[in-house]
């Protein structure tokens, strides 16, 4: 007996959507985050050449991350695009990481100085 599958199931595509995090110690870009533009940001598997790993060692400054399932985005290379596999990124920190930085630390320092003041207050007599 043969049976026949209806044709939106046999020519279905279905694809699994990685959820990626960016390897860089530095760098807060995930498989969520867009361009300014609105676009998605491209994210590349890491190299397997043992070489290669080396300088991205180097680059990153992180080493808690796999080999076999690390990304990195397309934001850590300077025209957005990794040209092939042994393509060294050249920028560390993208200007939209940089902003983020300064935000996050200039709120860490407030609350530091709030927190400071409060215990300051508490010990005049």
């Amino acid at each position: 007996m043969l049976f026949r599958l209806p044709v939106f199931l046999c020519c279905t595509v279905f694809t699994k959507m990685v959820r990626w995090f960016c390897s860089s110690a530095l760098c807060f870009n995930n498989h969520n985050s867009l361009h300014d533009k609105g676009k998605p940001i491209k994210a590349y598997r890491l190299p397997r050449n043992p070489q290669v790993q080396a300088e991205y060692r180097n680059i990153l400054k992180n080493s808690g991350f796999s080999w076999k399932n690390g990304h990195i985005c397309a934001e850590h290379w300077q025209n957005g695009v990794r040209m092939d596999t042994n393509d060294l990124p050249n920028v560390a920190v993208s200007s939209s990481q940089v902003d983020g930085h300064r935000i996050k630390y200039e709120n860490a320092l407030k609350a530091v100085n709030a927190a400071t003041n409060v215990s300051a207050k508490q010990r005049e007599p």
